[in-house]
């Protein structure tokens, strides 16, 4: 199981470059519009919705998924490991936005209640699609399964 792990956090490090320069353009883009940054914790929230889906199509272009299922790990690991690194970049990138309300709390905004509670109905949302989402690629295959 470590060494699946490894094998998606490898796979994700990739991708996670053009999720950043993602985020900091539509960052810069909420904030140059004038309207702050209230949307973009859900924004990022959503953005890690992707994951799932990138680490299982690049297995497929690149063949691991077939060589994945040879070594001796059974498909119950392959599929665990996939949704331990989504589920932890999807809990990581709510921390980032709770962190981002409160700062937003801290220089002039008044919502934060509202802001917290609308921040975990989107992860709430977000949970509940990336595993649909999983299930989805699973059987159907990265193309069609998207």
């Amino acid at each position: 199981m470590k060494a699946m792990l490894y094998a998606d956090w490898m796979n994700l490090r990739r991708s996670m470059k053009a999720m950043v320069i993602a985020a900091v353009v539509i960052a810069l883009a909420s904030i140059v519009s004038g309207n702050g940054l209230s949307f973009v914790p859900a924004m990022l929230c959503m953005l890690s919705l992707m994951v799932p889906a990138t680490l299982m199509s690049s297995d497929y272009a690149y063949g691991w998924d077939k060589l994945s299922l040879s070594l001796p790990v059974s498909r119950r690991d392959v599929v665990s490991s996939k949704f331990a690194i989504s589920l932890l970049v999807n809990l990581t990138v709510a921390a980032l936005g709770m962190i981002c309300i409160a700062g937003m709390n801290a220089f002039g905004g008044d919502a934060m209640a509202e802001d917290m509670m609308g921040m975990l109905a989107c992860e709430a949302v977000g949970l509940t699609l990336m595993g649909i989402e999983i299930v989805l690629v699973l059987r159907f295959g990265p193309e069609r399964g998207r």
